[in-house]
């Protein structure tokens, strides 16, 4: 079974590869991210459990970085209308280019106690933010393929459901089946770690269970599910057949549920914050008292009818005395410091979670914001705030001047999903979790592009 997976998976890489550098069409490209990127750590522990050969793994690790950067190089020497595109630049271009040409200088120059490898290493999975925006800001999808895109969206939320209510039903973490704890020593020499034998994320205070599904860890479920859960709401909106309402209204409760199951803090309470904003784009003010109400449902919940454990857990995390909460305050403290003493930055791959970064150089890494600051100093973190802010800004901008609700699709999941991803982002390194990052900075390219486009339309 797992050579015919790794040989489906080829063919696969070499269709779109295909469809993307021979015919232009960069929906390919855009599926793949959303079909694999979700799984790349499960699929990769699957195969290596089964076959046990660390050269296929490590070729099998690269192939995403083939596909994604092979072909936007390909798509841009061969497809001709990439350099007949004239569209104006906007603030986030600006900043994404400061940040990038700062990136570039850390590259360059002997920064820091990296090795060149490691920096370069890191700077491939960093640059992974800004290929997706551009191909967002070159992408000219129709309707009918970003439903294409939305629809494959709502298939994995509900394959993800499924395996976590295996997981919840059964005890069983899916991650041991598939040998996450053997892959991450044989590429890493992680050792298992907490009561499961996989890492710490994987389970809350009290060594209760936390599941991930077919995503990497818990922590990357939960904030990859946001994305589901802006689409679905923003669909459910959009339709007026009640078939097609009752069908997004089970999308956003299994969005619901996946969360929970993930036992993410971070993420619930984004999802409150999201609805406030969304509540703001659609004017539609009855989603702030759904919102209120829910949570005044869980808390009654949690007060009368919820075990010790998770009224104690409750009451640590709101009194910031749980475990994590510490190991958080901790991180950041030791970030704050770094950056604090050396504000100019320590130089790339010494915070974060990314490929490169060798665990005895490590400072920090429980935030975004501060793994940027560490690495890139303070001018670097004020240039990532600003690619974050003004790419909302552009994205609300172009939802405001959409005229129908087609246009307001995507620009409206951009806006939320980036919007819900601040609070992960504060407890996380969330740029490392491929799939959210990577589709929701293609759909924030894209929003800004329509911007332009609507602004041009309606003048």
């Amino acid at each position: 079974m797992a050579i015919a997976l790794v040989f489906v998976y080829a063919v696969g890489c070499l269709v779109v590869l295909e469809q993307v550098v021979f015919r232009g069409r960069l929906l390919a490209l855009l599926l793949y991210m959303v079909i694999f990127l979700p799984v790349y750590t499960v699929f990769l522990s699957f195969i290596n459990l089964q076959l046990d050969y660390l050269p296929l793994i490590k070729l099998l690790q690269i192939s995403k970085e083939v596909v994604i950067y092979g072909g936007l190089v390909g798509w841009m020497l061969l497809h001709r209308n990439v350099y007949a595109t004239r569209w104006k630049l906007s603030q986030p271009d600006y900043f994404l280019f400061l940040f990038y040409l700062l990136v570039l200088v850390f590259v360059v120059v002997p920064i820091g106690p990296a090795t060149v490898v490691n920096k370069l290493i890191y700077f491939k999975s960093l640059a992974l933010i800004g290929t997706a925006y551009f191909l967002g800001r070159n992408c000219q999808f129709d309707f009918i393929q970003w439903r294409t895109v939305f629809v494959t969206i709502f298939i994995l939320t509900v394959v993800a459901f499924a395996v976590s209510f295996f997981e919840e039903l059964s005890g069983t973490h899916f991650h041991s089946l598939i040998g996450l704890g053997k892959y991450n020593f044989d590429l890493y020499e992680i050792k298992p770690q907490g009561h499961y034998g996989l890492t710490w994320t994987f389970e809350a205070q009290g060594a209760q269970k936390r599941f991930g599904s077919i995503f990497s860890n818990p922590l990357e479920f939960a904030a990859s599910i946001l994305l589901s859960f802006s689409a679905a709401l923003i669909f459910l909106f959009s339709v007026k057949q009640e078939g097609s309402k009752f069908k997004y209204s089970v999308l956003l409760l299994l969005t619901f549920f996946c969360v929970v199951f993930a036992f993410s803090r971070a993420s619930f309470v984004a999802i409150f914050g999201m609805l406030i904003v969304m509540a703001l784009m659609l004017k539609f003010y009855r989603i702030l008292i759904l919102g209120f109400g829910a949570a005044v449902i869980i808390a009654l919940y949690v007060n009368f009818f919820a075990d010790q454990q998770v009224k104690n857990y409750a009451l640590d995390t709101i009194l910031f005395r749980n475990s994590s909460n510490i190991t958080h305050l901790i991180e950041w403290i030791e970030a704050i410091e770094s950056i604090r003493s050396q504000p100019e930055g320590l130089g790339l791959a010494t915070s974060g979670n990314a490929g490169g970064v060798e665990g005895d150089l490590k400072i920090g890494g429980e935030n975004q914001f501060l793994v940027i600051g560490v690495q890139l100093g303070i001018v670097g973190m004020v240039l990532y705030l600003m690619i974050l802010i003004t790419s909302i800004r552009r994205s609300w901008q172009a939802f405001q001047l959409a005229t129908s609700r087609a246009d307001e699709i995507v620009p409206f999941v951009a806006v939320t999903v980036k919007f819900g991803l601040l609070l992960p982002m504060l407890t996380a390194n969330a740029e490392t979790y491929l799939y959210i990052s990577s589709v929701s900075w293609w759909m924030i390219g894209y929003s800004v592009s329509l911007y332009q486009e609507l602004k041009l339309r309606n003048a």
